[in-house]
């Protein structure tokens, strides 16, 4: 008998249950042949799936940019191209492109095989570090604003400019200790304050009297000012 069944593509498996023995279908059809009147159980292989790890990301295949999971009825035997878009995402996070579960490089050929197979694009997730100084003039910090791996622990330190004292953290670190570790576990934000030394003046003089200094007084005034 001939059995129709739409989207098959020429050259999947199709099983024969409980007979051991599979049939390769052409396009958008099988057939099989058996004498007089008997019940046969068929089943579909499943095809090549392109998944990726976490779910939900795009691949690239044969040029198309799809979301996974995908499941294709190839024929056996035939190529095809897979690919990815890294990095993906953005609002200070992202997934990065680690690997292909057939070890393949981030483009490359595969050819598909008789039996269900699934290739995987595996992503790590990476967070950005937002670093800034207030003010501007005062200070820098150290590192500059950067992407960095998820759980990543980050050294952060802050140095004062030349007539400033640095104050320190706000943001997802605080107090005047420097360095100190941020772990990225989300996007983060730090902040090194900043304040300007003020200079300091003091004048010492004596107290007279009729133009004649009084012996053993002396004045000092001590002070400072933002001029």
């Amino acid at each position: 008998g001939r059995f129709t069944v739409q989207g098959l593509a020429a050259g999947t498996q199709v099983s024969v249950l409980f007979e051991n023995r599979t049939i390769a279908a052409s396009a958008g059809e099988f057939s099989d042949s058996f004498p007089g009147v008997s019940r046969h159980v068929y089943a579909i292989q499943s095809g090549t799936t392109v998944a990726t790890n976490p779910a939900g990301l795009q691949v690239v295949v044969d040029g198309n940019t799809l979301t996974a999971p995908q499941t294709f009825q190839w024929a056996p035997g035939s190529s095809h191209t897979l690919n990815v878009v890294t990095p993906q995402g953005n609002r200070g996070t992202r997934s990065v492109f680690a690997n292909w579960s057939d070890a393949g490089a981030q483009a490359h050929t595969i050819t598909t095989p008789s039996s269900p197979a699934t290739y995987t694009a595996n992503f790590t997730s990476e967070h950005y570090l937002t670093t800034a100084a207030s003010p501007a003039a005062g200070g820098t910090i150290s590192p500059a604003s950067g992407w960095y791996s998820a759980g990543a622990q980050v050294q952060v330190s802050a140095a004062p400019n030349s007539g400033y004292l640095f104050g320190g953290f706000t943001g997802d670190l605080s107090g005047a200790t420097t360095p100190q570790s941020v772990t990225m576990n989300a996007p983060k934000s730090v902040t090194a304050n900043f304040s300007i030394v003020l200079p300091t003046y003091s004048i010492s003089g004596q107290v007279t009297r009729g133009g004649v200094a009084l012996p053993g007084v002396t004045v000092t005034l001590s002070g400072s000012s933002p001029c």
